[in-house]
């Protein structure tokens, strides 16, 4: 299975930071992607893209993650001589990605979700 299978990804650069935000498919999925994205796993993945590092930030209210790298001040987005380093491209070898199929232990201590209000007549579903 690859990462792709339980989650999509949108990707933006400003400068020499790119961040990568990364939301499962289905919310019960958050502690299967929880362990998918180590921070290991991310360095060993993306850490040649990224040489002043990389930091990975867990949004268990929202179920997702928000994965921040950190080009090299000389390899800024607008100015890079490389063929395609922008956080789309991240995103998509992030993705592509082997990923276990064993959910998190800490998936059981997430913050429980509220219910979406039921939507007034002629009125569509709130966003989730």
């Amino acid at each position: 299975m690859i990462l792709a299978d339980i989650a999509h990804a949108r990707a933006g650069d400003k400068g020499v930071l790119v961040t990568i935000a990364v939301v499962p498919h289905d919310e019960d999925d958050y502690g299967l992607l929880t362990t998918a994205l180590s921070e290991d796993r991310i360095r060993d993945r993306l850490g040649w893209l990224f040489p002043d590092g990389i930091v990975r930030h867990e949004l268990p209210s929202l179920r997702a993650m928000l994965i921040v790298g950190r080009r090299a001040a000389d390899d800024d987005v607008t100015v890079s001589l490389a063929a395609d380093r922008h956080g789309k491209t991240a995103a998509g070898i992030l993705l592509a990605a082997e990923i276990p199929e064993t959910p998190s232990p800490l998936s059981a201590v997430d913050p429980p979700r509220s219910p979406s209000p039921s939507p007034s007549p002629g009125k569509a579903a709130p966003w989730r």
